[in-house]
């Protein structure tokens, strides 16, 4: 009689888990679907934004930069004029009043300003790593060619963006150039765009969870099929450890949906940077 009482139990339990094990694998699948297309949304709309900010950072200052020696079409060496660019003004405006944790970032929105020819950048950048070394930052120096290296993404770009904006810089680079940027960053809510893309970094750690929702499917389904096989302490042993997965998976999930998206820190944007470039090391 007892054991006729705990396979009654035991069925409508073994369902009740099969069903919440399907619940949870088509939430887990369409939180990653959703994330992840407004994630390429995201993404396209700062490819298409990063060129304004490009020609911003671009603003002719009616300087000259620096001067390197160019081949002419006979071959001989010639001086060539390099055109200061706004944001190597501001640059080399705060090199002396600015905290150094700042001029390494203002150097790579240097090099974003001069990417279109690689040559003009690599003088800019051996000019701004003599700057550095001449203000004691040697292990900066040392990094601005490896993150110079290549072409910045849309993304990375905006995030270094923000991150110098969110770190509360001095008055004195905020001058009316700067503030221009920073008022662009907000009108195209820039900022958004960017922790929908931090955003999806958080929801991905739930994808191996979408592999227990399954092993948690086919045992359900397994014990609905076959629910007089075993002795029935294994099938309640079974059911409680199930109990617990679902339980401590429901929670993880709220606690990511519960998670706001954060801005990346200036050094986890510099690891990220780095991570993305693989052949530095």
């Amino acid at each position: 009689m007892s054991s006729l009482t705990d396979q009654n139990m035991i069925l409508p339990l073994a369902t009740l888990i099969y069903y919440l094990m399907i619940l949870l694998f088509l939430v887990l699948v369409l939180m990653i679907a959703i994330s992840f297309y407004q994630k390429k949304k995201a993404e396209k709309k700062l490819s298409m934004l990063k060129p304004i900010f490009i020609k911003l950072l671009q603003e002719n200052t009616g300087e000259v930069a620096t001067t390197i020696q160019v081949s002419n079409p006979v071959g001989d060496l010639m001086d060539m004029d390099v055109s200061m660019y706004m944001i190597e003004k501001i640059r080399r405006e705060t090199l002396n009043i600015t905290d150094r944790k700042y001029q390494l970032w203002m150097s790579i929105l240097v090099c974003c300003a001069y990417e279109e020819d690689k040559g003009i950048k690599d003088e800019m950048v051996q000019l701004i790593k003599k700057d550095m070394k001449s203000a004691g930052s040697h292990e900066d120096a040392g990094l601005l060619a490896p993150l110079c290296k290549y072409i910045i993404s849309p993304f990375n770009l905006f995030t270094i963006i923000i991150c110098l904006i969110n770190e509360k810089m001095p008055d004195s680079i905020l001058n009316s150039s700067f503030k221009e940027i920073n008022s662009l960053v907000e009108t195209y809510k820039i900022s958004s765009d960017v922790k929908v893309v931090n955003r999806f970094e958080l929801v991905t750690k739930s994808i191996p969870y979408i592999a227990v929702a399954v092993v948690g499917f086919i045992i359900s389904w397994l014990m609905n099929c076959y629910n007089d096989m075993l002795p029935d302490y294994l099938y309640w042993i079974t059911i409680m450890i199930m109990v617990i997965v679902v339980v401590v998976i429901s929670g993880i999930l709220w606690w990511i949906i519960g998670q706001p998206a954060k801005h990346h820190s200036c050094e986890e944007i510099e690891e990220g940077i780095l991570a993305d470039i693989p052949d530095l090391f």
